[in-house]
C-alpha cells in the first residue's frame, strides 16, 4: 500500500538520481496526472491510498521523466502566460524566456492602430499570438508555420481559448502568400547553430523539433529570410520583434540595419541576458 506522499516522496528520490534538480515539482505534477488529483487534493489526500492502476501508471511516467522527457511533453501541455497550451512532436516547448517578447510587445500597444493585426511567423503551439490576443480584445491575428502538426496544435489552442473567431493559422513559408498588411509581426524562429546543439540540455536535443530549434548560416538564416520578406506585409508605422538568442543580439541588429530597418529598443529576459530585438523601416 503507497499512499500519494509516499509515493511522491519516492518518486523524487528516483528522479534526482536521474540528475533531474526539479525532482520534487515533477513528481507531484505527474502523480496529479496519473491520478487525476487537483493541487487542493494532493494537500487535502495526502494520506489516500493509490490503487494498483494509479501507481503503475504513476510509475510510468515517472520513468519517462528519468530519460529527461520533459514533464510538458508527458502531459502534453505547457503552461505560458497563465494559459495552458497543448504541445506535441512538432511543435517547440513555449519557455518562460519567450513571454519577454509578449511583454515587449505590450509596450508597443499605444502606436499600433485601434485594432491591431498581427503575424507570428513560425507558431508553433500559437503561445505568442494567442499571448497577445489575450491581452488585447480588440486585436486579430495571423499564425504561420511550415509544420502542419504545429498548425493543427495552434487552431486547437486558439479554440479552446475561445480565440478563433480573432485568429487564423496557415502551414507556409515565413511571409510567402501572404496577402494582407500587418501592424505587428512577431517571431521566434530557430536560431540555434547546429554547432551547439551537443551543448543543450537532453530535455531540448531529444524532445524539441529540429527544425524549430536549428538554424542554418550559425543559426542566422531564417532571421535573413524574414528580415527580407517581411516589408511586404508590414504596414506603415509597424514593427517587426524577434526573439533571439542572448549572444546574438548585436549581429543581428547589424543584419537589421544593413537591409534599411532602424532598430527601436531592445530587451533582456528573467535572466538579464539579451532576447528580443525590435525594428522598424
Amino acid at each position: 500500500m503507497v499512499t500519494v506522499h509516499e509515493a511522491i516522496a519516492s518518486a523524487t528520490i528516483e528522479l534526482n538520481e536521474a540528475g533531474i534538480d526539479s525532482s520534487w515539482l515533477d513528481a507531484r505534477l505527474l502523480l496529479m496526472d496519473a491520478i487525476g488529483f487537483s493541487r487542493e487534493d494532493l494537500l487535502l489526500k495526502f494520506d489516500e491510498v493509490l490503487t494498483d492502476t494509479q501507481r503503475l501508471q504513476f510509475a510510468a511516467l515517472v520513468d519517462r521523466r528519468k530519460t529527461r522527457e520533459p514533464v510538458s511533453r508527458i502531459l502534453g501541455q505547457r503552461e505560458f502566460w497563465s494559459m495552458s497550451f497543448k504541445i506535441n512532436d512538432q511543435t517547440l516547448d513555449p519557455r518562460p524566456d519567450s513571454e519577454s517578447l509578449v511583454e515587449a510587445c505590450l509596450g508597443l500597444r499605444q502606436d499600433l492602430p485601434d485594432e491591431p493585426s498581427v503575424l507570428d511567423l513560425g507558431t508553433g503551439s500559437g503561445c505568442l499570438l494567442l499571448s497577445l490576443l489575450s491581452e488585447w480584445p480588440e486585436a486579430t491575428g495571423v499564425g504561420v508555420d511550415r509544420s502542419e502538426g504545429a498548425v493543427l496544435a495552434a487552431i486547437e489552442n486558439s479554440e479552446a481559448l475561445d480565440f478563433n473567431v480573432r485568429s487564423s493559422f496557415f502551414v507556409g513559408d515565413w511571409c510567402r502568400g501572404l496577402d494582407q498588411k500587418f501592424d505587428l509581426i512577431i517571431s521566434n524562429p530557430p536560431y540555434i547553430a547546429g554547432s551547439e546543439m551537443a551543448g543543450l540540455e537532453p530535455e531540448v536535443t531529444n524532445f524539441d523539433p529540429f527544425s524549430a530549434l536549428v538554424a542554418a548560416e550559425g543559426g542566422y538564416s531564417d532571421f535573413r529570410k524574414i528580415i527580407n520578406q517581411a516589408p511586404a506585409v508590414l504596414g506603415d508605422g509597424g514593427y517587426l520583434v524577434f526573439e533571439h538568442g542572448h549572444e546574438q543580439q548585436t549581429d543581428l541588429e547589424s543584419m537589421l540595419l544593413a537591409s534599411g530597418w532602424r532598430v527601436v529598443d531592445k530587451r533582456c529576459d528573467l535572466a538579464g541576458a539579451p532576447r528580443v530585438i525590435i525594428a522598424q523601416l
